[in-house]
C-alpha cells in the first residue's frame, strides 16, 4: 500500500515534514532556504513528495538538482512506516563522505583538490564552514549582515558631504572627446542627486561583472593558490550557501575592492564628481549585499522578491553558469545569461 496523507499522522507542532521514497524528513529548519519558497513546502507538508520532486506531476515549478537530494538526506528522521506505528524517529543519518575533512579548516585543504575542485565547490552542502585555523583570520573572513549598514552608511555620508563641498565651492567639468570642444559638461552641487543615482545604477553593472568574470572564473587545477583565492572570494559561499557568517562580504576585503573602484573613478573624473559617483556605488553595494542576505535567509512576501529568491537559488542549486544578477536580473538580459529555468 503506497504511503499517503491518509495513513500519515498529522503533525501538531507546526513542523514541515515530507515523505520521499518511504522515508520521513523533517525539513522545518530548511524551509526558509528552499529555492521555491517556504509556502510550497508548507502546502505539501505531511505528503509523499517523491513524484513531485521528480517534477512528474507538473506542479513543483522547478526540477530538483542532485544537491537538493543530498541536502534532503540531512533531515532524515526515520522510515515513514515506523512513524505511522509509534511516532518515534530514527536519527542516525549517515553523512556523505566528502573530499575534505570538515572538522579542519578548509583554506589549505581546497588547494589540493585539483581537477576535483570545480565540481566539488558547486555541489552545495548545508554546513557551517571554517576557513582558517587562526581565530583572527577567521574573524576578518566573517561578517553578520548588520555590519554592512553600520560600516558603509557613515562612509557614504562622508563621501556625499565632501563631494557637496567640492561642487558648491567651484563647478567641475567633464570633457567628452568629440562632443564638447571647449568647457565640457558643467557639474555643480545641483547635479549631486543625479550623480549619486548614476553611481547606484553603475553598481548593478559592477555587481554583474565581478560576479560573472571574477568570482565565477574557473581557477586552473594546477595552481593550489589560485584555487584557494577563488574559494576565499566566492567558492566558500557556493559550497556552503546557508552559512550566515559567510554571506555578506567582510568589511576588510570589501574595503580593498572599494578603494580600487574609487581609484579608477578619481583617475577618470574630477574629485567632487568621483566622490559623488562612489557614494552612489556604495549605496548600490549595500542594497545588493543586504538583498543577497535576504534572498538566502528571508521569507519574502512581495512577488518581486519571491521571484528573485527563486532565481538566485537556481543559480546555486541548478546552474551556476547563468543567473549572475543578484539584486536584479537587469544585466542577465543583454548579456544573455538569464537562467534557463526562469
Amino acid at each position: 500500500m503506497p504511503i499517503n496523507t491518509l495513513n500519515f499522522r498529522k503533525s501538531s507542532d507546526n513542523k514541515i515534514r515530507v515523505i520521499h521514497n518511504g522515508k520521513l524528513y523533517d525539513i522545518t529548519n530548511f524551509s526558509s532556504n528552499h529555492p521555491g519558497g517556504q509556502e510550497i513546502l508548507q502546502k505539501h507538508s505531511e505528503q509523499d513528495v517523491t513524484l513531485l520532486m521528480k517534477n512528474e506531476t507538473g506542479i513543483s515549478g522547478h526540477k530538483h538538482s542532485r544537491a537538493a537530494y543530498d541536502i534532503l538526506k540531512k533531515y532524515y528522521v526515520g522510515d515513514a512506516t515506523d512513524v505511522n506505528k509509534n511516532g518515534h524517529f530514527h536519527t542516525n543519518l549517515e553523512e556523505k563522505e566528502d573530499l575534505v575533512d570538515w572538522n579542519k579548516p578548509l583554506f589549505h585543504q581546497v588547494g589540493f583538490l585539483g581537477e576535483n575542485y570545480h565540481e566539488w565547490v558547486h555541489h552545495p552542502v548545508e554546513k557551517r564552514l571554517r576557513l582558517f585555523s587562526y581565530d583572527l583570520f577567521e574573524f576578518f573572513n566573517s561578517s553578520p549582515w548588520w555590519m554592512v549598514p553600520i560600516y558603509w552608511i557613515p562612509i557614504s555620508i562622508l563621501l556625499i558631504y565632501f563631494s557637496h563641498s567640492y561642487l558648491t565651492q567651484q563647478p567641475e567639468y567633464i570633457f567628452i572627446v568629440g562632443l564638447f570642444d571647449f568647457k565640457g559638461i558643467e557639474i555643480n552641487g545641483s547635479a549631486l542627486p543625479i550623480i549619486i543615482t548614476m553611481g547606484i545604477l553603475l553598481w548593478s553593472l559592477v555587481e554583474y561583472v565581478i560576479h560573472r568574470w571574477v568570482f565565477h572564473v574557473k581557477p586552473p587545477s594546477w595552481s593550489p593558490w589560485l584555487i584557494r583565492l577563488h574559494f576565499l572570494f566566492h567558492g566558500q559561499h557556493h559550497k556552503a550557501p546557508m552559512d550566515k557568517s559567510k554571506l555578506v562580504f567582510p568589511q576588510l576585503p570589501a574595503s580593498f575592492l572599494a578603494s580600487q573602484i574609487l581609484l579608477i573613478y578619481c583617475l577618470l573624473l574630477p574629485t567632487g564628481t568621483a566622490l559623488a559617483l562612489f557614494a552612489g556605488t556604495i549605496i548600490g553595494y549595500m542594497f545588493y549585499d543586504l538583498t543577497h542576505y535576504y534572498l538566502h535567509h528571508g521569507t519574502p512576501s512581495l512577488t518581486y522578491y519571491k521571484s528573485l529568491k527563486t532565481y538566485h537559488m537556481k543559480h546555486h542549486f541548478n546552474d551556476h553558469s547563468t543567473g549572475f544578477g543578484i539584486s536584479s536580473k537587469l544585466w542577465d538580459y543583454p548579456f544573455k545569461t538569464l537562467s534557463s529555468c526562469d
